[in-house]
């Protein structure tokens, strides 16, 4: 007659082929991996990035003055209008001409509009000066209004839709700075208001070349300047540059 230990209790053979305890005892076996070890390779990983970026700048730093460029071709509209500010250059007789005015009168001459706003925000003498560089550039005084109030992109985009709107314009090239364009973009459409008027943003002669903009102290000063213009945009207007 058999005992009972021997009959009920399980032999060691029969629970080391169990394969739950087969698969515990191997689990336990392995290292556990701790997330710590992770934290040299993600340092080299980034440093590797950072020293990518530095050996490489030339090639990627036109992307930072080419992203604010979001110029269109010209083509026909109801007005053809000029943003205030901006750059310039001298003339051969040593005068000196703003290049927004410079694009907008050649943009006249070729008839793209049969009308010209002149945004400006330098006063009486401001207005005076930049009407008569227009007609030096083939564009009549009766051709021109003026908009004199300007302090900032965003009331000159406010102003100039209300004056656009007036006119019972509905289409309109604003002619400014390439570097200027996407925030005066992004500004126009957060004012614009149903019936949306048609805007073509053209950018004038660069004063700098925006492929090599650092190696320019213009080309520095705008760059850097717009792009803190664009932050404050954002938070204290809500304008989104895209």
């Amino acid at each position: 007659m058999n005992s009972p230990q021997s009959s009920s209790a399980p032999s060691s053979q029969v629970l080391a082929e169990d394969p739950v305890l087969k698969w515990e005892r191997q689990y336990r076996r392995q290292p556990r991996r701790s997330g710590k070890r992770r934290g040299p390779g993600c340092l080299i990983a980034v440093l590797a990035v950072v020293a990518g970026l530095a050996v490489s700048w030339r090639l990627w730093f036109p992307l930072i003055a080419a992203y604010l460029d979001v110029s269109e071709l010209p083509r026909h509209a109801d007005f053809i209008v000029t943003l205030s500010g901006g750059s310039g250059h001298l003339t051969p007789d040593g005068h000196w001409v703003s290049n927004r005015e410079f694009e907008a009168a050649k943009l006249y001459r070729e008839g793209m509009a049969a009308t010209l706003i002149l945004s400006v925000y330098s006063g009486e003498d401001g207005v005076k000066a930049a009407k008569d560089d227009l007609a030096r550039a083939g564009v009549p005084g009766n051709a021109i209004l003026v908009n004199d109030k300007p302090t900032s992109t965003w009331d000159e985009a406010q102003q100039l839709l209300d004056k656009l709107r007036a006119n019972h314009a509905h289409s309109a090239i604003i002619v400014t700075d390439a570097y200027h364009i996407r925030r005066a973009r992004a500004t126009f459409r957060r004012l614009q208001t149903d019936p949306a008027i048609d805007l073509i943003f053209v950018a004038c002669p660069a004063a700098f070349d925006y492929s090599t903009w650092w190696d320019s102290e213009d080309g520095r000063a705008a760059i850097t300047d717009e792009y803190a213009k664009i932050v404050y945009y954002l938070f204290h207007y809500g304008v989104l540059p895209w």
